[in-house]
Parts: C-alpha cells; structure tokens; sequence
C-alpha cells in the first residue's frame, strides 16, 4: 500500500509531539512532589503556647493601660485640613496688545488664584468646639475644615493666634465634644513616657510612644519665645498641633517642630529622633487669652538673658551651668528698675530653680564648632500639598 505523505500526516507527527512532551512535563511534576513528599515529609505551624508568669503579666497590663489612654485620648484629636489662596501675577508680556495682536490668544493662560492645601492637627479642649493647634498650621489660611475622629466634618473659625509660641486657636459648632484633660508640664521629668497623638503624613489618628528626652530646650530660630519638650516619640510632617499626652491621659504638650537633615519643609524632612513640643503651661495662658480677646498680651522685661556655660560659669563663680545669664539691661527697663545688672545669674524664679538651658551653636560656644551651613534645620510638623 502507497505511504500517504501530505500536510495531514505532517500535523498528525506535530500533535503527537505535543501530547508527548506534556505527558513528560506531566511525569515529571507528579515525580518532584513524591520525592518532596517523601523527602521531608509533612509540617505543621507552631502549635507552642507564648510566654506567660508574673512579668509577662505586668506587661500585659501595661500594654492595657496604654490602650486605655488611647481610648480616652484619640476622640479628642482631630484632623486640620486649611486652604490658602494665593494669587499669582501675570506678565506683562502676555498683556501686551502687540503681541496679542500677532500671536492670538495662542499664550498660555495662567490662573490669577492659586489654592494651596496644608494639614495638620488639632486637639479639642473645651465641648463647645475649641480647638488648640500650631500657629503655622493654620497662617495665611482663607479656609479651615475640621474631622473628628468620628468622620464628621465642620468649618472652623480662626479665633485667634499667637506667633511668639505658635499657639492658634479654632472654632467649630458643636456640643458635648469629646475633650482632652490639660496636665502640668512642670511635673514632667526626662525619661517619663509620653506619647504623641497626630496625623503625620495624612495618616489620620497615629499614636507613638516614646520619652521625655530633655526639657527647657531653646533650639534654633523656631519661635520667639521657646521653652521645648524635647521627646523621642516619632512626630513628623503632619503632627503640627497634636497632643503629647503622659501616663495619666492628660495633655503635657503641643507638637510643633522636628530636627531634621532634610531642608524646611522638604519632601525628604523625616523623623530622626529629636521631636519637640511647647509645654502646656506655657500655652495655657494664650490659649484662654485668645478666646477672651482674640490676641495675647505678655509682659516687658527690658533683659537680653542667655544660657549660662561652664566657662561662664567658672568667671561668674557660679556653681553649675543652671539659670539664665543676664547679658544686657535696657535702661529704665523693668529689669533695670528691678535692680538687674548685666553678669547677673538668674538661679530662681518665685522660688523655683532655674534648669540648665543648653542651645546649639552659635548661641553657646561649648556646643559645635560646625558652620552653621553643616548643621541640620528645624523643621514645623506640618505639611504643604
């Protein structure tokens, strides 16, 4: 019989190829999982039970008494979102008659106003709708909008603020808002936990955990007036305004700035370790003088008072680097009435003693010898979109 030999018996060699090299891909997987079957044999998940006994106990209660102070502190936190228009300027050239004569309407058209966005945080102290943030937090802005840690959205009014400590204050209608209890950040000691309530980043409602890492800090031209929380728990872009809260729920301290190796206000400006919050004390005042007038007033002492250093220390023939030096005395002053001479050292103020101020170059000589460029920059705990 004649062997037939066409496209037919080409295709029927190619499916039979095709059936063959599965059959052996087919073998060959079936073969592997035997082997490994065999090879190691079936393993389960750990089935061991944790750790348990009388320390492991105390941590757990410490972990719930943490969980506690959330509970009671986070409804209080809200979540700042402010609007500034900006207007922006046109050139001249693209008014020019001539020009649009020859070109048209063919020049880009740039908007007159410009809306920018910035977020931070905020933190309810009184059930009728005030709340305290940062000054920078809401500077500039034509629109404020407030969320509650239960979703709701309000419009606030800026009642008042004050740069000097970069204190503000906002208003929103309700009733019967959840608070935070206002502590005594004299009571604060390094090395007390804290934590700090905020929304870094836009990550709404983030808590941390950290220490009281010195206190009385006066770091860089953050403020006028400066007498800092230095804390370890994590703040970032974002936390502006939020609460720095110790054991007992209560709020010791407003979150406000970070030292960071990024440029102010850069993308890259991160938490390196070295938070920095205005004591409660010191904004108790402005706040409660901010809603009564609308601005705060503070006192003249007529002194220029700076840290006093161990060389100062030595001339001066003081025992240790605590108080305030006082530099220059403006005549007829309050100071100079007072009887305060420059070289005075302030060890004690109404009978409590003064903490050792140490600030960076080039405001103490015994800090860094670095150029001011190498040093790393202070940067607010807020972010611009």
């Amino acid at each position: 019989m004649p062997r037939i030999r066409g496209p037919f018996s080409r295709a029927a060699r190619v499916s039979a190829l095709r059936l063959a090299l599965l059959a052996l891909v087919a073998i060959t997987v079936l073969g592997s999982l035997y082997l490994s079957h065999h090879r190691y044999g079936q393993f389960v998940m750990a089935a061991r039970p944790g750790l348990d006994g009388p320390d492991i106990e105390l941590l757990e209660k410490e972990n719930k008494a943490y969980e506690r102070i959330i509970q009671a502190t986070t409804p209080a936190i809200v979540y700042i979102r402010t609007e500034q228009v900006v207007k922006a300027e046109q050139s001249p050239l693209f008014m020019d008659p001539s020009l649009r004569q020859f070109f048209g309407d063919q020049f880009p058209q740039i908007p007159r106003e410009l809306r920018q966005h910035a977020l931070g945080t905020g933190v309810v102290f009184d059930p009728t709708g005030y709340i305290v943030t940062n000054n920078h937090v809401i500077d500039r802005a034509t629109s404020v909008q407030i969320m509650l840690n239960d979703k709701r959205v309000f419009k606030a009014k800026i009642i008042g603020a004050d740069p000097d400590i970069d204190i503000a204050v906002v208003k929103i209608d309700g009733r019967n808002l959840p608070t935070i209890p206002l502590g005594d950040s004299n009571n604060l000691h390094v090395g007390d936990t804290v934590m700090a309530f905020g929304n870094p980043f836009g990550l709404n409602f983030t808590v941390t955990r950290g220490t009281v890492s010195a206190l009385g800090r006066s770091e860089g031209n953050i403020e006028a007036v400066q007498d800092f929380i230095q804390t370890d728990a994590a703040i970032n872009p974002g936390n502006s305004g939020g609460a720095l809260v110790d054991i007992r729920g209560e709020m010791v301290g407003i979150n406000t700035a970070i030292l960071s190796p990024g440029g102010p206000g850069g993308e890259g400006a991160g938490f390196i370790g070295i938070g920095f919050a205005i004591p409660i004390n010191m904004a108790k005042r402005a706040m409660e003088s901010l809603i009564k007038t609308g601005k705060v007033t503070r006192g003249y002492l007529g002194a220029t008072i700076g840290p006093v250093t161990p060389e100062l220390a030595q001339e001066f023939k003081v025992p240790d680097t605590s108080g305030a030096l006082v530099q220059d005395v403006t005549p007829g002053g309050p100071a100079d009435k007072a009887g305060l001479k420059p070289g005075d050292v302030i060890r004690k103020f109404k009978g409590v003693r003064s903490m050792s101020r140490q600030t960076c170059w080039p405001w103490s000589p015994a800090a860094t010898r670095e150029p001011r460029s190498r040093w790393k920059s202070f940067v607010m705990a807020s972010r611009k979109r």
